[in-house]
């Protein structure tokens, strides 16, 4: 969704107003805020995918599996893992339907109410209710492509069903703008997606047929997937899902048309976070096997070279919002522009230092098997919350919002939980670079793995 909505975002800009503008990136705030729901499930069942995978006898909670003697996939295993995958996001769709009907609607009408649109915003928002709803009960099928070792085909799912939303509402919007028009680009995504999942996880659910699904079996592993994630719900709610709070905040609080300024430069850099994150995806199985080869330098080579080019890419990516995205901005006749750019370059260094946390706490999850880091981040939660209500009863601009976020992030967990992990791997300073280096060839193993 990042990627796509960053393409269309040129037409969204010159064709749509700043109010609407900014009521559809509320709009992707809420579908953000919904997918994080999982608290960090996604991320737990890769992990357990890619250990099936990798020839594990069997999982447990805070124990690396034990590796079966055969080094093959245990079809059982499989088959009642993906049985246990699915029931937590049907869980997950149903929860998140009742919020959206309900709290969600709510929101919606209190932040429209004074808004200058040109139309209704209630077909715009139930289109996009029930695709999001779908898509939510389905977000289980990524985990065991990648998980698999497939990672590439998951990006190719991915491109196409982009590339049809894409098509879909540059059309659209150039034929009749609207808010609607969205809503029924990113539906039709959906259907494309989930359709080319199903496809692709063919020969996967028959190598699981051959054993049915263990019902006990499929509890248990519930049970251990849903721990896991309770206890990866503290970077989530720390990190992630108050910085959707955020968004939410300053329209609330600053407006639709502020909230449009701040949205563009958001979502660029959320699909800068997505190419980020792409390295370290095509590298989680490959982090699995050598958690259970015990092969300490292959790990440190997937962390150098998961953190290292994230850096890399954050960096050039905002050095172009700031100094070619206003040029192309003017050119297209957009009628929202970016903030100014010393928020832009804030935004950079709060987006930098989020990757930089999470792929930490990935691989210090990957080590331990353990989550030490949740209440910590729980607690950074809570106070961006009080701190971003407080700046915004103040009235407190656009920097204040993100200056309060920093403080209380920088104050701990910032640096905290990237030391542990580096302490984890054996790391020293002085050998990240040579290690990044080394993992290029990491990397481009792990692209011909995924192929």
């Amino acid at each position: 969704m990042a990627g796509s909505t960053l393409v269309m975002l040129p037409f969204i800009v010159r064709q749509l107003s700043p109010d609407q503008v900014g009521v559809w990136y509320v709009f992707l705030s809420i579908q953000a805020m919904v997918f994080l729901l999982d608290f960090g499930a996604s991320y737990t069942f890769t992990r357990l995918f890619g250990y099936v995978f990798a020839g594990a006898a069997t999982l447990e909670d805070e124990r690396v599996p034990v590796r079966r003697a055969d080094g093959a996939v245990d079809p059982m295993l499989l088959a009642s893992l993906l049985s246990a995958a699915q029931h937590t996001y049907l869980m997950l769709a149903v929860v998140a339907g009742g919020l959206l009907m309900t709290a969600g609607s709510v929101g919606i009408h209190l932040l429209t109410r004074d808004a200058a649109l040109t139309e209704s915003v209630w077909p715009a928002w139930a289109v996009f209710v029930t695709a999001l709803l779908v898509q939510t009960a389905y977000l289980w099928q990524a985990s065991p492509l990648i998980g698999s070792g497939r990672s590439r085909r998951n990006y190719e799912i991915l491109v196409l069903s982009r590339v049809v939303q894409v098509a879909f509402s540059v059309i659209a919007l150039w034929l009749a703008p609207s808010l609607l028009m969205l809503s029924i680009g990113a539906a039709l995504s959906v259907v494309v997606l989930r359709g080319c999942y199903g496809w692709s996880l063919a020969p996967i659910r028959n190598m699981a047929a051959t054993a049915a699904p263990n019902v006990v079996e499929r509890r248990r592993l519930l049970g251990v997937a849903l721990r896991s994630a309770r206890q990866l719900a503290g970077p989530v709610i720390g990190v992630q899902l108050t910085g959707r709070f955020v968004a939410i905040a300053v329209a609330w609080y600053a407006g639709l048309a502020v909230s449009a300024q701040f949205s563009i430069a958001y979502q660029a850099l959320v699909a800068l976070n997505a190419i980020a994150f792409v390295v370290e995806t095509i590298l989680t199985p490959m982090a699995a096997k050598a958690r259970l080869a015990g092969d300490q330098e292959r790990l440190r080579s997937i962390y150098c070279m998961s953190v290292g080019a994230g850096g890399l890419i954050f960096l050039a990516g905002g050095l172009m919002l700031v100094t070619v995205v206003p040029q192309l901005l003017t050119w297209i006749g957009s009628k929202t522009a970016l903030p100014p750019h010393a928020v832009v370059w804030v935004m950079v260094l709060l987006f930098m230092l989020e990757m930089n946390l999470f792929m930490s706490t990935h691989m210090v999850t990957l080590l331990t098997n353990t989550v030490p880091y949740w209440r910590a981040m729980v607690v950074s939660g809570v106070l961006i919350v009080v701190v971003t209500v407080v700046v915004g009863e103040a009235g407190g601009g656009l920097m204040a919002f993100l200056i309060g976020q920093f403080a209380v992030m920088a104050a701990y967990n910032y640096w905290r939980w990237p030391a542990v992990c580096v302490d984890l791997l054996g790391l020293r300073l002085r050998d990240i670079p040579g290690t990044f280096l080394r993992g290029l060839g990491t990397l481009r193993s792990g692209r011909a793995a995924g192929r």
